[in-house]
């Protein structure tokens, strides 16, 4: 983790040096904590996504790792859309004058993919060592075929550095209240006209 005061910057590339952590990987880590978040951002008419219409522009910006708006922080990304392999980084708010920074890996990206339940669009990432957190993460959009838009965030996580296992409980409220802002923030993409 990399601490931001108001004089400097994240620095990608440093995380890009980094690996996986080897116990992130949601078959691996022991004991997770297992979160689901899951909101119907919009109504679109049934069938296949419209084109500009509410999942397509909710897709675009998940894809764009845009997905939990200002409260939260900016994100930080050398591409304007992830691929597998691409390091992802938060410059998360702390406190006044305190950023945090700190960044994943993508392992897996699927665009308007058929699936049982819909269409769907999003990625996978892991986290990297000397990440607050160790785990992965889902994050993604799928247009039901009654028409429905629905985000699901999914993460499977646990402390990683001694002070957040220390701050546990807090450091759980931290995820949670991102997903909150991930469905506001994304609600707000899906009716943007």
């Amino acid at each position: 983790m990399q601490f931001i005061f108001p004089w400097s910057q994240p620095d990608l590339s440093k995380w890009e040096e980094r690996k996986i952590h080897p116990e992130a990987p949601k078959e691996i880590i022991r004991n997770p904590n297992h979160d689901v978040t899951e909101a119907t951002l919009a109504l679109e008419p049934e069938g296949l996504p419209i084109q500009g219409g509410p999942f397509e522009k909710v897709s675009r910006s998940i894809l764009g790792y845009q997905i939990f708006g200002p409260k939260i922080g900016k994100t930080v990304t050398h591409t304007q859309k992830v691929e597998v392999g691409d390091t992802i980084g938060l410059n998360y708010k702390f406190l006044p004058g305190l950023r945090l920074f700190f960044a994943s890996r993508v392992v897996e990206v699927f665009e308007n993919e058929q699936t049982e339940r819909g269409v769907r669009s999003g990625f996978v990432y892991q986290t990297l060592e000397k990440h607050p957190e160790l785990g992965e993460e889902i994050f993604q959009v799928t247009k039901l075929p009654s028409g429905e838009v629905v985000l699901h965030i999914e993460a499977w996580s646990r402390p990683n550095l001694w002070f957040v296992k220390l701050f546990a409980p807090w450091g759980r409220w931290i995820q949670k209240y991102a997903a909150r802002c991930a469905v506001e923030y994304l609600t707000h993409v899906a009716g943007q006209a």
